[in-house]
């Protein structure tokens, strides 16, 4: 077969040219490093290499919001710890003010101590980071977590039997709301047509000022201490609702800000306002002990404690100190109507109640223990009608005996009485006092100290949650309105317990949210080693497909020179054979 020469230079030109083209490549790939250069060198491994730079890039952003969320979060964690050291500093405050040393005029000065605090605590609470965002108002970043006023509060009673509540018509920081007081429903009618106003009576007691008794309202609203509520849903007779002031108010809202720290998850970079300061716990977390606002004797109660969970119930009780105390040798079965007492002795006589006859022909007397005069005689007796005797109102059940007898008295108390308020029924009657002695019933166990008078009253209510600006405006209020004497010493002593256990309560609230802005850290710490791990990993697998092998690649580059070369020579002597060249 005859192959022409123009086929033999053409195929000599072809060669050296994929000789130079792979020449040209493998200078590259030296010069680069890298084998894929482009997605033609490897289509599969150039289109794995894009999802793998990708991962890379997102590691990298990872790695970004790691250093922002712990940046944030340990400005939280500076925040609390600022906060924890003031809440100290309350406490040890609030220890120095229970002093009996103490006048008047010095408590007014550790008030304003404690008002100057609220308004630091107040100042860490609207805390912003360096954005310019606030750190405790969620989602509302942009909306200062808290704004300070005298904003009045209205709170239903963890008793109550029906679905009303109160909510302020205005919450107006211009005028001071007058302290602490309970307003009680005592008739309810429903509203006559759809969409109209209910009409219900009800009673205020214990505030400072405006007080009101027996007060119907065709409006839905009540008007007391200077400020309007409004009633919504349906309440039930007796229900009542705790009237007060709130030194501040949360304008943020629940969010969890969240960002993406690793593949899979995402972490918190912030606490909430009403998750770190208005979610304080009442007493000790499970009940709350507290003092009738009428006492008039030294009973200072305790907090307490819980024996037995299995007994607990979310009910309310009322631990009365007896004006009416049944004799000990009553027969006939009578005995004092569940939580019927109300009001006390007009002055410091005693008196005693005695039954003539049995059943229902029974009728009773009243003496004045004191001065033997008798107050009424042969009374009809029905058994759980009011009975009033020299201020004192009380109701007996039962059907007494001849000779059966109650006393009526003021002054110290000997016995108490506990009632449950949400059942309306006896849970312990006539039970010896002695100060300091524990205190149980319905799992519960708290103690009195001091001389409580008859009549003065405690209460037991589950435990509700409360905002530690609260509970230092309480204990501002109770410090600027001190007194002297026993009574005023004793209302004092019960207001700082409280405001004690509440600050304790307070500080166990920052430390569990520095519990867990410290464990946010700590885990981003074993995320940010986890992160460049991952990375390398992501890079060495990224290696493996794209970069060459130097060795390979230089030796290669090394024998395609050669081979060129050769080439080319052999192409000028294959092209010096030409015959015309023998012929000259």
């Amino acid at each position: 077969m005859r192959i022409a020469t123009s086929t033999l230079y053409a195929s000599a030109v072809s060669n050296m040219n994929s000789s130079e083209t792979q020449i040209a490549q493998l200078q590259q790939q030296v010069s680069t490093g890298k084998r894929v250069v482009n997605p033609a060198d490897d289509p599969v491994a150039a289109a794995s290499a894009v999802r793998i730079n990708q991962e890379i890039a997102r590691a990298s952003d990872l790695t970004n919001n790691r250093q922002t969320v712990e940046s944030t979060l340990s400005t939280v964690d500076t925040t609390l710890s600022s906060v924890n050291t003031l809440l100290t500093n309350v406490k040890s405050e609030l220890v120095s003010a229970g002093s009996g040393t103490l006048s008047a005029s010095d408590r007014k000065v550790l008030a304003q101590q404690l008002q100057t605090q609220m308004q630091d605590l107040l100042g860490y609470a609207n805390t912003q980071d360096g954005n310019g965002e606030y750190l405790f108002s969620g989602f509302k970043t942009a909306t200062q977590a808290y704004s300070s006023g005298n904003f009045a509060s209205a709170t239903a009673a963890p008793g109550n039997s029906g679905s009303g509540s109160f909510a302020p018509g205005s919450n107006s920081a211009a005028s001071t709301f007058p302290g602490n007081g309970t307003l009680t429903i005592s008739a309810y009618t429903a509203p006559a047509t759809p969409g109209g106003s209910p009409t219900f009576t009800y009673s205020v007691t214990g505030l400072s000022s405006g007080n009101v008794s027996n007060v119907t309202s065709t409006n839905g609203q009540v008007s007391v201490g200077g400020q309007t509520f409004t009633l919504s849903g349906t309440p039930a007779v007796n229900d009542s609702f705790a009237l007060g002031a709130q030194a501040t108010q949360y304008q943020g809202d629940s969010g969890v800000r969240n960002v993406e720290v690793y593949p899979g998850r995402a972490m918190g970079t912030n606490l909430t306002g009403n998750q770190l300061f208005d979610s304080v716990p009442t007493g000790n977390g499970v009940f709350a002990t507290s003092v009738a606002a009428g006492n008039s004797g030294s009973g200072i109660i305790t907090q307490g404690t819980v024996t037995n969970t299995a007994q607990l119930t979310s009910h309310s009780y009322k631990l009365q100190f007896d004006t009416v105390g049944a004799a000990a040798t009553n027969s006939g079965g009578v005995t004092l109507a569940p939580n019927s007492t109300t009001g006390t002795p007009t002055s410091s006589d005693k008196y005693q109640l005695s039954f003539t006859g049995s059943g229902a022909s029974a009728t009773y007397s009243v003496v004045d223990s004191t001065s033997g005069a008798t107050v009424s005689s042969a009374q009809p007796f029905t058994s759980g009608s009011p009975i009033t005797v020299n201020g004192v109102t009380f109701a007996l059940n039962g059907a007494p005996a001849n000779g059966d007898s109650f006393s009526i008295g003021s002054g110290a108390a000997s016995t108490y009485s506990v009632y449950d308020t949400t059942s309306n029924t006896a849970v312990l009657s006539g039970q010896a006092y002695t100060a300091g002695n524990a205190i149980q019933f319905a799992g519960m166990s708290f103690s009195i100290s001091g001389a409580p008078n008859v009549g003065d009253s405690f209460q037991t209510q589950p435990s509700t949650s409360t905002s530690v600006f609260t509970v230092m405006q309480n204990a501002i209020n109770a410090l600027n309105s001190s007194g002297s004497g026993l009574q005023a010493n004793t209302v004092l002593a019960n207001a700082l317990a409280t405001a004690n256990t509440g600050i304790d309560s307070a500080m166990a609230q920052v430390s569990l949210g520095q519990t867990t802005v410290g464990g946010r850290m700590q885990e981003l710490k074993t995320l940010d080693t986890s992160g460049a791990q991952l990375k390398i990993q992501y890079q060495q697998s990224l290696s493996q497909l794209t970069d060459v092998d130097m060795t390979a690649a230089i030796s290669s580059l090394s024998q395609a020179q050669i081979s060129l070369t050769a080439a080319q020579k052999s192409f000028v002597s294959v092209q010096n054979l030409s015959l015309f060249n023998y012929i000259q």
